[in-house]
């Protein structure tokens, strides 16, 4: 099951690999459109709001909990001594899956909502919303369920919750 996880995630990555260089390109024609031409592109700002940006976030998230990437605040837990820890990070993720869970549920039934109502874009396009919305429970789902495959590696302390970010602030 984690090894489909894995695959899902990987085009849903590609996704948002392709959702910013869209956005870059769009972004940048629409600025060149405006400031040379004086004409900007017609919805440009609302398909970067409502669709590229959202695939870029959402379906990067599970990424970034593998990647060890969850901001932490391990003041008080650095400190403690291990047979402590453990159950407090069982807890954290815990937490984490429920809440995660909870937002699945809610933003599923936005995108419900949006596409019952018919609502479209602002401006000349008659996109659905809906299409944007549905962006957000699938990225979170994926990663609730990275979460959930991670909860035994907690007690041994490889879990992703618990992994070190590298990277150019880390001493």
């Amino acid at each position: 099951m984690e090894r489909w996880l894995e695959r899902i995630d990987r085009v849903l990555i590609y996704c948002a690999i392709l959702a910013l260089f869209l956005m870059m390109c769009l972004t940048t024609a629409d600025a060149i459109w405006r400031y040379a031409f004086n004409s900007p592109i017609t919805g440009a700002y609302e398909i970067t709001e409502k669709y590229l940006m959202l695939m870029n976030v959402f379906f990067g998230m599970s990424l970034m909990y593998r990647g060890g990437g969850l901001i932490r605040v391990t003041i008080l837990t650095d400190r403690l001594p291990k047979k402590v820890t453990i159950p407090i990070n069982h807890l954290s993720q815990l937490f984490s899956i429920v809440y995660c869970a909870i937002l699945v549920v809610g933003t599923f039934q936005y995108a419900v909502r949006l596409f019952h109502q018919g609502t479209t874009l602002g401006s000349i396009f008659s996109l659905p919303l809906w299409w944007g919305a549905v962006v957000i429970p699938l990225g979170l789902l994926l990663m609730a369920f990275f979460m959930l495959f991670d909860l035994p590696r907690v007690r041994k302390g490889t879990s992703a919750l618990l992994r070190d970010q590298e990277g150019p602030t880390a001493s």
